[in-house]
């Protein structure tokens, strides 16, 4: 099993992070000129199925390695990692199956037959550097420095790339490590391996599209504490997976990472009485929140709400009103791309890694002492979500049905009830959770029109105070989206009364 934190960074940076104290203090670095060759079946058989075989050459030396399985989540990747000698750049799957052995899947893929099959798909020239460092006692990591391109035909690709390797000692050392060397050089979490960018410039695997949140699957033994961290976990992958997305500019992608930072929010609102994230983090988390949520305001305003106003006889106002809002948008957007590239986003994406793969809530925080998650899911759940529940309820019997902010307490209500239903849905009878669902979601939607319709008058008011701004045309949209608003308001009160 091979346990290594990915990270980026930019050409220009090179200098800068070779110079760290940290690596000063290891030492000359050895450096090492290699050749990768990817292999795989026509039908890419082992890709597939997430595998990956790689003939490396260094020194004259072959070795290769086949790799697979597991997950990566804020850079941190956890896969099975089978390795041998060769005597030339051949290679041999017969070799590493007998590794393998007792292994279901890697056995299946290197089985008799294979090496007839492979062929190579495609290459990885690297200038590695390589440090061997101590950062704690009884701690050891492999600091790589890789700086790569990868072919295929005619296309290729160049990247930057710090490998931390744990060889001995305890995965959160290097979450640390990262966090003293993100402190003085810029880098950027890196999800995505090797392999996954060569056979995505092969053309065999596409680019993701947007990702949503994935089931939760939680053991029928798991305690609270467990059930947490995985939740956590989950939300953090969520938000990850559509990081790419967004670093190319498609807003579905951002929805996306809004989203699964909503969730990771809701989950910590679950357990706040017994859980308290950091102070520091808390605040970069609501940093991020706020970013995410500018840009996609604009974007919901401009794709979604625009549409909703007036009729065919107003296009022309509407496409006034877009143009006006996109250099908005673009602006928010913009400063989503400088937070996705800069150290405190990268701080904040290690800080909740290393907080949640080490259950730091047990600890004592900003002088809070943890409560107890000691219990089973099965019971421990329960109190939390009637408590969701019962704000819901409370927030409904109270609410005034006419004012748009008394209706947006209930939809982050709802949502949060949503959420926390979803997260330990295995441990739910199924078909009213799916009833209650349904409903919950219906009512989101009703409130979230709602919602949006208040936004979009903010941002048409902002959109006043622009010179050379459409003056009539906001009149108008302003006027046309408060009576549909009115109008809606009047027929919320059955979805309110089917929550239960």
């Amino acid at each position: 099993m091979e346990t290594e934190l990915k990270l980026t960074l930019a050409a220009k940076d090179i200098p800068a992070l070779k110079a760290h104290p940290v690596l000063a203090a290891a030492g000359d670095p050895h450096e090492i000129e290699q050749l990768d060759v990817y292999y795989d079946t026509p039908e890419h058989e082992l890709w597939q199925r997430g595998y990956a075989l790689r003939v490396r050459c260094a020194r004259g030396k072959y070795v290769q390695t086949f790799k697979g399985g597991g997950a990566s989540v804020g850079g941190m990747h956890v896969r099975d990692e089978w390795e041998s000698a060769l005597a030339d750049g051949k290679p041999d799957p017969a070799a590493l199956a007998r590794q393998a052995e007792g292994h279901q899947t890697a056995s299946a893929l290197l089985a008799p037959g294979v090496a007839g099959k492979l062929l190579p798909v495609f290459t990885n020239t690297t200038t590695r550097t390589l440090w061997n460092l101590q950062p704690a006692p009884g701690c050891e990591v492999e600091c790589v420095l890789d700086v790569a391109t990868i072919r295929c035909g005619k296309r290729h690709t160049a990247m930057v790339e710090v490998e931390l390797e744990l060889k001995r000692g305890e995965p959160g050392q290097l979450i640390v490590l990262a966090q003293e060397l993100n402190n003085a050089v810029a880098l950027r979490i890196e999800n995505a391996s090797k392999a996954e960018r060569g056979y995505v410039l092969a053309g065999v695997r596409q680019p993701p599209a947007p990702v949503k949140a994935r089931p939760i699957a939680l053991r029928a033994k798991a305690t609270l504490d467990d059930a947490l961290q995985r939740i956590l976990q989950n939300c953090l992958e969520h938000m990850e997976a559509n990081v790419a997305g967004v670093l190319a500019q498609d807003i579905e992608y951002l929805h996306q990472m809004r989203v699964g930072l909503r969730r990771l929010r809701a989950a910590l609102h679950l357990f706040k009485s017994k859980v308290q994230l950091p102070a520091d983090l808390q605040q970069d988390v609501d940093w991020l929140a706020a970013l995410l949520g500018k840009a996609r305001n604009w974007d919901v305003f401009i794709t979604d709400t625009l549409d909703k106003v007036g009729g065919a006889s107003w296009n022309a106002s509407r496409s006034a009103l877009r143009v006006a809002a996109a250099q908005h948008a673009a602006a928010a957007h913009k400063a989503v791309q400088r937070a996705l590239h800069s150290r405190r986003y990268t701080g904040l994406i290690l800080g909740l890694a290393g907080w949640i793969s080490g259950r730091q809530w047990r600890q004592p925080a900003d002088g809070v002492l943890p409560g107890k998650l000691d219990s089973r899911v099965h019971k421990g759940m329960r109190p939390l979500l009637a408590k969701t529940q019962r704000r819901l309820h409370k927030r409904i019997r109270r609410v005034d049905s006419t004012d748009a902010a008394s209706l947006h307490r209930v939809r982050i209500a709802a949502k949060q009830s949503r959420y926390a239903a979803e997260f330990f849905q295995p441990f739910l009878k199924q078909r009213p959770l799916k009833k209650q669902l349904n409903r919950l979601a219906t009512l989101q939607e009703m409130l979230g029109n709602l919602n949006d319709a208040a936004i979009a008058d903010t941002l048409l008011a902002q959109l006043g105070r622009d010179h050379g701004a459409p003056a009539e045309a906001i009149a108008f949209a302003r006027g046309y989206l408060a009576a549909t608003a009115e109008q809606k308001m009047r027929s919320i009160g059955k979805p309110l009364r089917q929550i239960k």
